[in-house]
């Protein structure tokens, strides 16, 4: 799969994850696949729960603010109240010991401000990008129809543009569901957000905790030593004579979709591109 990241130093594994719960957060523009690849995701685990951000919508009986690219403070209000019902759920399902997967469609600042109210750690962000035209032909050949009043132009705009790169982005034009969750379970370390709680959109990117040289020396610390603790169990069970730890050089997360490692040390890891 094309991935829209580069692959930080490390160690790609094919075996399952630990089971402590976790919170994914997948999101990208209507009709990306978001539904059929969180519920994936989340039968992946042995305990866990699909959250359908949009559910919160449809249960508002009457006096519904219409969603249009004209917007308007009923719109924005009513949206806000929709995310902040999703992740309310999302951390109680979280605190109850399930891994949740809440998918909706996330865009511009809302991101930053999304993943802002969910204090369960690990939090994973993945955001499904594929072509408009992928998104285009999608839409043409379902039955119920998302791109009434917006464009599947406006809103990949709006992704592409507006939108805080955040967590693990994924091209899935080409994908299948499967393979964009098998991508997403390999790359989970990639995905994974830290210090973003109590920061807010109008904050630099910086400020959230995902582009500075401790915040991506934490992560990989932390990388590291789940893959520590999971080898010496290993051996363990193998009855191995085990090895001392080996010290690992702190390297920088690129964040920034087609820049490498070496270019992002270069720049210090200054912000997130918004491009």
């Amino acid at each position: 799969m094309k991935a829209v990241e580069h692959d930080p130093p490390g160690e790609h594994t094919t075996e399952h994850h630990d089971e402590r719960p976790r919170v994914f957060v997948v999101t990208g523009i209507m009709v990306a696949g978001k539904s059929t690849v969180a519920q994936a995701l989340a039968e992946r685990f042995t305990r866990s729960v699909h959250v359908r951000g949009d559910v919160f919508r449809r249960m508002i009986v009457s006096s519904s603010a219409p969603i249009t690219p004209s917007g308007g403070e009923a719109m924005d209000a009513e949206l806000r109240l929709r995310y902040r019902l999703s992740a309310m759920v999302t951390e109680e399902y979280a605190r109850a010991g399930y891994t949740v997967v809440v998918q909706d469609v996330i865009l511009g600042a809302d991101l930053a401000t999304y993943v802002g109210m969910i204090t369960h750690r690990p939090l994973s962000v993945v955001v499904l990008a594929p072509r408009p035209e992928v998104v285009a032909r999608r839409e043409a050949t379902r039955p119920k129809k998302g791109y009434i009043d917006w464009t599947v132009e406006a809103l990949d705009a709006s992704l592409r543009k507006e939108t805080p790169r955040l967590g693990l982005w994924l091209d899935t034009s080409d994908q299948t569901p499967e393979q964009t969750v098998t991508r997403s379970w390999l790359a989970f370390p990639r995905a994974i957000l830290l210090n973003v709680a109590s920061q807010t959109a109008s904050q630099p990117a910086a400020a959230w905790g995902v582009t500075s040289r401790e915040s991506t020396g934490r992560l990989h610390g932390l990388v590291g030593r789940d893959r520590d603790r999971r080898r010496t169990r290993e051996r363990e069970r193998a009855g191995a004579p085990l090895r001392p730890p080996v010290a690992r050089a702190r390297q920088p997360l690129c964040l920034e979709p087609g820049r490498g490692a070496r270019t992002n040390r270069r720049v210090g890891l200054t912000g997130v591109s918004r491009r």
